[in-house]
């Protein structure tokens, strides 16, 4: 699961806005993101906090910040990717005693979880623009949450692949889905969060239906016979009809997939796409090419922006560039997967 925090950070650079005279832009160490600051807050070298994108603060940090009013969602306590007289702005940045108060030795923030538990401050979960009918149960075991990593954010991670050959795939704007099939041939369906428990005499269920009458369950019957007796959980995206405003404008409802685990263990790229069909699969965008030879000196985020390929009249939500062999490292003191997603700095500013 990727990792969500309020963090203490190192102001690594300050440059003047070009369209505003009262701002300054501003980015940290270690990530790509850029902040819009008041002109003179900040300078190199001064530690900040950082909230990232999809932060909700309590009202109390609102006001410390002096944004009442000012931020996203109905009760205009979201922290969103914005753009501010023509810059993007990412997250929010500022000094810790803002917040914190003075006494330094007091302040609560021993780990980053700490610090956002004490903050009050959560992260933006959006709701499903379909629900479901069923009832919700944990997910399978062996089955977690799934989520990448941002590029912004871990540049170590996007750093470590840029010399060796990897795939890079269209990340699409949808809702998340695995579909499991068990060692005795059960196959259960799940949203991101939870396992859908079908209602005999409910409504259609749209992950189980979806992936019905696109044949799934007779691909996961052709998995197990190449891997009999093994637990196999397929992941996807689940786009079209009422989900997301149907950005790419297709008909019904499909799933795209991006991951295979057999046996709780991810296939490599190639063999993936041998498994699977290219046509329930996300685009690909390139793959076999070292990143650097595929950013072609462009910055990921600048490579990020784009049109999609299964609608050319749409921005592309970004990338998720992995490894043609996978593989693990590790990263911040943890062991995680080696995989990383750059979402479209202009999709996310100027919407779809």
């Amino acid at each position: 699961m990727a990792f969500f925090g309020i963090t203490e950070e190192i102001i690594e650079k300050v440059w003047e806005h070009p369209n505003a005279d009262r701002l300054d832009l501003a980015k940290v160490y270690g990530m790509d993101f850029q902040f819009v600051v008041g002109k003179d807050s900040y300078k190199e070298g001064d530690k900040v906090l950082y909230f990232p994108i999809d932060s909700i603060l309590p009202p109390d940090v609102i006001e410390k910040l002096g944004l009442t009013g000012r931020l996203a969602g109905k009760d205009h306590n979201r922290v969103k990717t914005v753009k501010l007289r023509g810059e993007v702005s990412q997250g929010i940045v500022c000094r810790p005693e803002t917040v914190l108060g003075n006494d330094r030795e007091k302040w609560p923030y021993l780990n980053a979880e700490h610090l956002t538990d004490f903050l009050g401050v959560t992260k933006y979960d959006p709701p499903p623009e379909y629900t479901p009918t069923g009832i919700l149960r944990p997910l399978p075991e062996g089955v977690g949450v799934y989520d990448i990593e941002e590029a912004d954010r871990y540049t170590d991670v996007a750093a470590s692949m840029l010399d060796e050959p990897v795939q890079i795939t269209e990340k699409l704007e949808g809702t998340n889905t695995a579909i499991v099939r068990e060692p005795d041939g059960t196959i259960l369906y799940c949203q991101r969060e939870n396992r859908i428990e079908e209602l005999e005499d409910g409504k259609p269920n749209l992950y189980a239906e979806t992936a019905r009458a696109q044949g799934v369950p007779k691909l996961m019957e052709e998995l197990a016979e190449q891997f009999p007796g093994q637990h196999i959980t397929l992941r996807g995206e689940v786009i079209g009809y009422k989900v997301q405003g149907n950005i790419y404008q297709i008909n019904g409802n499909e799933i795209r997939f991006f991951d295979l685990q057999i046996n709780h263990r991810y296939v490599d790229a190639e063999q993936f796409a041998s498994l699977i069909p290219e046509n329930h699969r996300v685009p690909v965008l390139a793959e076999g090419v070292t990143l650097r030879e595929w950013l072609d000196g462009k910055t990921i985020q600048q490579a990020s922006n784009g049109k999609s390929v299964l609608n050319p009249k749409t921005r592309r939500e970004g990338i998720v560039v992995k490894p043609m062999r996978g593989r693990s490292e590790e990263f911040e003191g943890y062991i995680h997967r080696c995989i990383i997603k750059q979402r479209s700095p202009e999709y996310l500013a100027k919407g779809k």
